[in-house]
């Protein structure tokens, strides 16, 4: 392809396991990674910003990052690019950020983005939650998801997602259309899907 039709960015899309048990899935993937000697640990060490996911199927939307991100900084750009997505969409919602510090001391991780910070990875961590210690998020077990605000918020996401990559500040215009907004049945059967799956 010419040089002006390639992308400004990859995206690496990681799904993992053991969020309760410390992150332990997405930590043993991101050490490996980084103790190898191939393209991949070079290509990691490029990593503009790491999104993660934790509990987007409810009311709240909350980015939790380290430390407030500062303007012009990734973090920065990508919570304008939340906003923007926000304020198009027409979702009477805000999106709050929660600035915390990784505990070194501690060796549970507060947050699933902690383990991308240590590495000195920009990251932030999206979540209906506003504290890491919220009782909700404390329960082993599986929690209601509200198919209509894991829709919305998913939506959100994904434009947000959208307007960092394509560098759009444009608040006039939305990117993703017709077939690329998200389709709320299919993840309505997914939350099915899961909520009738064993896990172990």
């Amino acid at each position: 392809s010419k040089s002006g039709n390639t992308p400004k960015y990859d995206m690496l899309f990681l799904l993992s396991s053991g969020g309760k048990l410390n992150y332990l899935a997405s930590k043993t993937w991101l050490e490996k990674k980084l103790s190898s000697d191939s393209l991949e640990t070079v290509l990691l060490n490029e990593v503009e910003f790491v999104l993660c996911l934790d509990g987007i199927g409810n009311d709240g939307l909350n980015m939790h990052v380290s430390k407030q991100p500062k303007e012009g900084t990734a973090a920065h750009k990508m919570l304008l690019a939340i906003e923007e997505a926000v304020t198009l969409l027409n979702h009477n919602i805000s999106v709050n950020t929660v600035p915390k510090k990784v505990n070194l001391g501690n060796p549970l991780f507060a947050w699933h983005h902690e383990i991308f910070t240590v590495k000195r990875l920009s990251a932030a961590t999206i979540s209906n939650y506003p504290a890491f210690n919220s009782l909700g998020r404390l329960n082993t077990f599986d929690t209601t998801v509200d198919v209509d605000k894991l829709y919305s918020h998913t939506h959100i996401i994904a434009e947000g997602i959208a307007r960092y990559v394509s560098d759009l500040s444009d608040t006039s215009v939305t990117i993703l259309d017709d077939y690329l907004v998200p389709n709320k049945a299919l993840l309505s059967r997914t939350v099915e899907f899961l909520a009738n799956t064993q896990r172990s």
